[in-house]
């Protein structure tokens, strides 16, 4: 029975989460943005021309941002055939000629510009965020905070460039379940695995984890680590089914 009471709740939880995701699965509006060459880019016009579009807003102050841009630019090098990145500086203090300079100095081959008001429907949360826009012009992955390597960049930018790429972003939620009360979790492991693919995912804050695959297909997500005071079966596989996992474990004691 407590099981059902907190599905039952859970309603209210996923919508939070779906929240917290954002932009994901959503149609991007048209926009175009100045660049430092003194031209502009509109997504469209982009979207005619490449698979995807990654769009990366940073700030000229930002490590992160920083380190990470070699990192982008050299999967630009090898995929700006099929992709195209556009990076903008939503930060108020920063000009275009900052920009120029900045560009100049670290060798970056692809468009970069300023935000202005063209990115407000982008719900910023710290620098950098990337999403990455499908060629149906729905952003298919997000990321807050930096790409650690060229090899994950280049990872998740593979999955939409595939021909028989079609729009999924699975996502799964762990709940504690106790006897008068549920709560999502942080900290849950959990491996999915399928179509010859392995994701290992932890939870957040909000109970939530998301990845992206190429398509539709047969997932199975089971938990390998969980909070202390948790129990969970390492046996038990959970189907994704349409794409969603709930993850449910039982509190101790």
């Amino acid at each position: 029975m407590k099981k059902i009471i907190a599905l039952a709740c859970l309603l209210c939880l996923l919508t939070l989460a779906a929240c917290a995701e954002g932009l994901v699965g959503q149609a991007v509006p048209d926009f175009t943005l100045s660049t430092t060459d003194g031209g502009s880019v509109t997504l469209s016009e982009l979207l005619k021309a490449k698979n995807l579009v990654v769009l990366n807003i940073f700030a000229t102050w930002c490590p992160p941002c920083a380190r990470e841009f070699p990192e982008m630019q050299a999967v630009y090098e090898k995929l700006s055939d099929r992709m195209e990145i556009v990076a903008v500086s939503a930060d108020p203090g920063d000009t275009m000629d900052a920009v120029a300079d900045y560009k100049a100095e670290r060798g970056l081959t692809f468009p970069m510009g300023l935000a202005g008001d063209a990115l407000g429907f982008v719900p910023l949360e710290a620098y950098p965020t990337t999403l990455m826009i499908d060629r149906n012009g729905v952003v298919g992955y997000t990321q807050v905070g930096m790409f650690s390597s060229a090899g994950i960049f280049k990872d998740v930018c593979e999955v939409f460039l595939t021909d028989d790429y079609t729009f999924a972003a699975p996502e799964l939620y762990a709940v504690g379940v106790g006897d008068q009360d549920y709560m999502a979790l942080q900290g849950v492991e959990v491996t999915v695995t399928g179509e010859g693919r392995t994701y290992d995912l932890t939870t957040g804050s909000d109970g939530f984890a998301s990845f992206i695959v190429p398509g539709a297909g047969d997932y199975q997500a089971v938990v390998t680590g969980a909070p202390e005071g948790y129990a969970f079966d390492p046996d038990a596989a959970q189907p994704l089914e349409d794409g969603t996992a709930i993850i449910l474990l039982d509190k101790e004691g």
